[in-house]
C-alpha cells in the first residue's frame, strides 16, 4: 500500500454500508485497468493498524543543506501507526527546516496526532530523516594497475617496457615483410632463365 493515502471509505453492497479502508490496489501490467482491489472492514470502536505516509517538508531551507552542503537522508517513508478509525491521519508532516549537518530526527520526535500511537516506536526509536555530508568520490585506478596486481610497484619501469615492447612489435611486423620479398626474387630469377 505504498504511497496510497488512507481513507475510511463507505462501502455500500446491497442494502448495507460498511466503513473499510482500502488496503490493496493491483494494477495491469499494461493497461490502465485495475485487477482486483482489497479493503478492510473498519469497526468505529476498534483500533487499526496502518502504514501512514511521511511528508518531509522544510528540506530547501534548512541550514544543513542551503548552508552546510549536506543531502537528505531519508531512512522511512511510511510509519505503522495504530488508532481508532476517526482519528486515522492522511499523513504524518516531519518538518526538517531546523536540522544541520549530521543531526537525525527520530520516531520519537515525530508529531502524531492525540489518540494514535506509533507501533513502531515499541520496538525502536529508530531515525526516520537525516542530514549528511556527501560521500567523496575515490580516483579510479588505472587500467594497468588495476589489471596487474603489484603493478603499483612496478609502474614506473612499464612506461620503459612498453616503450622496449612497441620496438620489438615493429621490429616483428618487418619480418613478414621481409619473407614476402625474398619469396618473390626467386621468381624473378627464374622469369629471365
Amino acid at each position: 500500500m505504498a504511497g496510497m493515502q488512507p481513507h475510511i471509505l463507505n462501502l455500500k453492497v446491497g442494502d448495507q454500508s460498511q466503513a473499510a479502508i482500502l488496503k490493496d490496489v493491483q494494477r495491469h501490467p499494461y493497461k490502465n485497468a485495475i485487477v482486483h482491489v482489497d479493503f478492510q472492514r473498519v469497526e468505529e470502536n476498534e483500533k487499526i493498524r496502518i502504514n501512514i505516509p511521511l511528508h518531509f517538508t522544510g528540506a530547501a531551507v534548512s541550514p544543513g543543506v542551503k548552508s552546510q552542503g549536506g543531502i537528505v537522508s531519508h531512512m522511512r517513508t511510511e510509519v505503522e501507526l495504530s488508532c481508532l478509525p476517526r482519528d486515522l491521519p492522511e499523513f504524518i508532516e516531519v518538518d526538517i527546516s531546523g536540522l544541520s549537518l549530521n543531526e537525525s530526527i527520530h520516531l520519537s520526535q515525530l508529531k502524531v496526532p492525540q489518540g494514535v500511537v506509533l507501533v513502531e516506536l515499541a520496538k525502536e526509536d529508530a531515525a526516520v530523516v537525516a542530514i549528511h555530508s556527501p560521500r567523496a568520490e575515490e580516483p579510479e585506478p588505472t587500467a594497468a594497475v588495476a589489471a596487474v596486481p603489484g603493478a603499483a610497484e612496478g609502474a614506473a619501469a612499464a612506461p620503459a617496457a612498453g616503450a622496449a615492447g612497441a620496438a620489438g612489435a615493429d621490429a616483428k611486423k618487418a619480418e613478414p615483410a621481409k619473407k614476402e620479398e625474398a619469396k618473390k626474387e626467386p621468381a624473378k630469377k627464374d622469369a629471365k632463365k
